[in-house]
Formats: C-alpha cells, structure tokens, sequence
C-alpha cells in the first residue's frame, strides 16, 4: 500500500508538473504528446514495481521458521530473512514469526510482557523473548511457558546469554 502510494504520489508530481509546464509554455501538439508518452512511460514503470513489491510481499507470507531444538519450555527457530517476529504499524500478524508460533504452540498466547503499538493497540508478542530484525536470519528462542520467558528473560538482561553474529560482506 505504501508503494502504490507513494508511486501515485510520483505520478500525480510528474503529471502537475507536465500540465504546468505545458500551459505556461504553451507548446505545440508535438511536445504534448511526447510528455504524455513519457508520463505513460513512468505510470507502466511503476506499475511493474508495484507488481514486482505485491509478489515479494505475498512470497514472504509462506515463509516459515525451521525449528532447531524443542522441549517442554522452548522452541528454538532459524528464522529466515525477511520475516518479521512480530506485528508492527505497518504489517499486521500475518507471516510473522509469532503468528507462526501461535499456530504451533496455541497454549503459548499471552505469555511474556504486555506491549502496545504506538496507536494504543495491543502488540502480540506471544512467546518472544528477544528479536531479530526482519531481514536478519538466525537463531530465535521463543518460550511456552512465563517461568521459561521470565528465566531466560533474566539471562538476557544480565548478558549471560552468548551471542554470536556474522555477517558476510560481498
């Protein structure tokens, strides 16, 4: 949604500025039909962004976590590049992690810390103790349980949790 605003916004610009410059210069028919042919031009560029965007956003929303390790407290995931943990203003639940989690571990709603979103909703965070940014793959823990989250909750606050990141660099 974002995108196509933002490529109407561009093509509302271009097309001000066109009208603008088209009536104060007062050209001929010619040079009115070559700036209409580029607008044109611009208008199917940005449509095919748009389409390419909509395809990237559908494909992210089957993406789905390997699980790793699992016990009767935890579920440790890789959790593949371009999904998010959780919602945020601009992406509901759907294809995050915790919807993922949710699915898997129903018994697993409501546990850790209560959050809200900036507009007041409350933010679901099911299960994470920490986070990784959406386009950063990695080991992520989530918790079944609140005696799981508030431990591991606690080794994360006093940094006996070791963490390792690498990046490659091309």
């Amino acid at each position: 949604n974002k995108v196509y605003l933002i490529a109407l916004g561009i093509c509302l610009v271009i097309g001000v500025f066109i009208g603008y410059s088209i009536h104060a210069d007062d050209k001929s028919q010619e040079v009115i039909a070559k700036y209409e042919k580029r607008v044109k031009q611009v208008q199917d560029s940005l449509a095919q962004i748009i389409d390419i965007k909509q395809k990237e956003i559908d494909s992210l929303k089957s993406l789905e976590p390997k699980i790793i390790f699992e016990n009767d407290d935890v579920v440790v995931i890789d959790k593949p590049t371009g999904m998010l943990v959780h919602e945020n203003l601009s992406a509901g639940t759907e294809g995050t992690v915790v919807e993922w989690f949710l699915k898997y571990v129903p018994e697993a709603r409501g546990v850790g810390e209560k959050s809200l979103l900036p507009d007041g909703r409350a933010l679901e965070r099911s299960g994470v103790v920490h986070r990784l940014d959406k386009e950063t793959s990695g080991v992520l823990v989530l918790v079944k349980n609140q005696s799981a989250y508030d431990f591991i909750k606690m080794q994360f606050k006093n940094r006996t949790v070791k963490k390792e990141y690498r990046a490659f660099v091309y």
